[in-house]
């Protein structure tokens, strides 16, 4: 088998020999009715693949022999064919191979400019988060001095606000267990939060339960009289900037 003629005679020979109809063949291969008739009938030279899949899936027989045959077939019609179809060919080839070369430059330039748009939106989310850190950074340091100063503040106001109020079991004395838990609440959020203290003591009524005969309780001017001066003292808190704060607790307001 050496022509394409030759080629296809064998094809056909091949599928009557093996009883084998071309909607058989295209059954097993996925290969058109159409396709097949023109292989077998030499009205077309197909694709090696084609061939491999007619000779291989559709007839069951080994490729090697006939890919051989199928090479020296091609051979044979390109040496029939005209020169002037030859170099038809060889410009449409160029042709083919330079719309290629300009698709392949068209598709570097836009992955370049997708990168540089990427390495752009990453630099922009990269400052970002630079700057998103940054101000968390400061908020947790401003938080911190607040916190500090709040704690600073309420050392002052116990020592300036000492608790110096005496027990009595006279008549008309409030109760001790009552004004001792106040006491207790205070000492707490002054040594955590000024913030919590003065809304504690804005919403803590200026009295508390009187003594029963026989319980220990405190003069209840003593008592009243420290509540508003925590009143006033925690009120400066609000009242002052940061830095005039920071001043006043430099200069030793409180005591020590």
């Amino acid at each position: 088998m050496t022509t394409p003629e030759e080629l296809a005679a064998a094809a056909k020979a091949l599928m009557k020999s093996l009883g084998l109809s071309g909607i058989k063949i295209a059954t097993n291969t996925g290969l058109s009715t159409g396709t097949i008739s023109e292989l077998i009938n030499g009205k077309s030279f197909p694709r090696d693949e084609t061939w491999e899949l007619f000779v291989t899936g559709g007839c069951g027989q080994p490729w090697e022999m006939w890919r051989q045959a199928r090479a020296r077939a091609q051979r044979d019609l390109l040496r029939r064919r005209p020169p002037e179809e030859l170099a038809d060919r060889l410009e449409e080839a160029q042709e083919r191979i330079q719309a290629l070369e300009s698709a392949a430059i068209e598709a570097a330039k836009r992955l370049a400019l997708l990168e540089e748009q990427v390495a752009a939106i990453q630099s922009a989310r990269s400052s970002e988060r630079r700057a998103e850190d940054e101000e968390a950074a400061q908020r947790r340091q401003e938080n911190a001095a607040d916190v500090a100063r709040q704690r600073q503040f309420g050392r002052a106001l116990l020592t300036e606000v000492p608790v110096d109020f005496e027990h009595t079991m006279a008549d008309g004395a409030w109760l001790a267990a009552d004004v001792d838990g106040f006491v207790a609440r205070v000492r707490d959020l002054a040594l955590t939060s000024m913030d919590e203290l003065r809304i504690f003591l804005a919403t803590t009524p200026m009295s508390f339960p009187y003594a029963a005969m026989g319980d220990i309780g405190y003069y209840k001017e003593g008592v009243r009289e420290y509540m508003v001066r925590l009143r006033l003292f925690a009120s400066m808190y609000s009242k002052v900037s940061p830095e005039e704060l920071d001043e006043m607790l430099a200069s030793g307001v409180g005591g020590s």
